[in-house]
């Protein structure tokens, strides 16, 4: 029997509502998704029973010993889950707001999700990480380099099948580190309190989910402009079809719960 501390959790949680990935800066906006976009989210992960690949990508620079400039390396695409305990998932709503699908810790281990490793952008251990990705792409370079200079002077049939070894080799060596870099997560000092504390697990495939994974679904009962827990259940949940088992429950009733556990005892 696993016995789990406080800061652990068995429910592994997906919120729909986190700020976009901007392409043109490659960064997440600092701001979450509009209530009715996390919604609309939530019920795409739903009825389709999958968890996809989001957009978001971690990235790595690379001083590469080759002529060229520092060269910026970019993980495979990843889908996302946070180990929260019930308790602290207030903190979490402030980035990536109040709809989420909680699923068991049991299940997402067995579809090879995995606690990401976390490290400051400027530390030892990814500039360590950089060299060795430098290394092998400096190698890479400099045997195609030579291949290449070997078939400009005779064109014989092993060197073109050297050639084309060693570059399946050196595209294989990048794709391997891209999906390492995938289950790596920098961050700031000055985030401690925001990235740190999202306590993140990653799969580098989309999560293809059976009903019975799901532990529970949170959304509000409304925002200032619009209801969603009474649509939800009374037209939405028909149709998915789930097991009567999997609590829905309504975010403030988390943050009603949440600010009681917090309140001085009156005696």
């Amino acid at each position: 029997m696993i016995v789990l501390l406080g800061t652990n959790s068995e429910i592994l949680w997906h919120f729909t509502g986190g700020p976009v990935w901007r392409a043109s800066r490659q960064k997440q906006a600092l701001n979450p998704k509009p209530a009715i976009d996390a919604y609309n989210a939530l019920l795409s992960i739903l009825t389709s029973s999958e968890l996809r690949l989001g957009q978001y990508r971690e990235l790595v620079k690379v001083k590469l010993p080759t002529g060229h400039d520092t060269e910026v390396i970019e993980s495979a695409p990843v889908c996302c889950l946070a180990e929260i305990p019930l308790a602290h998932l207030g903190h979490h709503a402030r980035r990536y707001g109040k709809f989420a699908v909680g699923f068991h810790r049991y299940a997402v281990i067995k579809r090879g999700f995995n606690p990401v490793f976390y490290t400051s952008e400027r530390s030892r251990v990814l500039r360590s990480i950089s060299t060795a990705f430098a290394r092998v792409s400096t190698e890479g370079f400099w045997l195609l380099r030579k291949v290449i200079d070997d078939l400009d002077r005779q064109k014989h049939a092993l060197l073109k099948l050297e050639f084309g070894f060693a570059e399946d080799e050196f595209g294989l060596a990048r794709q391997h580190f891209a999906h390492f870099l995938a289950f790596v997560k920098t961050f700031e000092y000055d985030e401690l309190r925001t990235v740190y504390a999202e306590r993140e697990w990653r799969s580098v495939k989309s999560y293809r989910f059976n009903k019975s994974d799901i532990a529970m679904i949170v959304l509000p009962r409304r925002t200032a402009r619009r209801s969603f827990m009474e649509p939800f259940v009374n037209d939405v949940l028909p149709r998915l079809k789930l097991p009567a088992t999997i609590p829905i429950v309504p975010w403030e009733y988390l943050e009603e719960s949440n600010a009681r556990r917090r309140r001085p005892n009156s005696r």
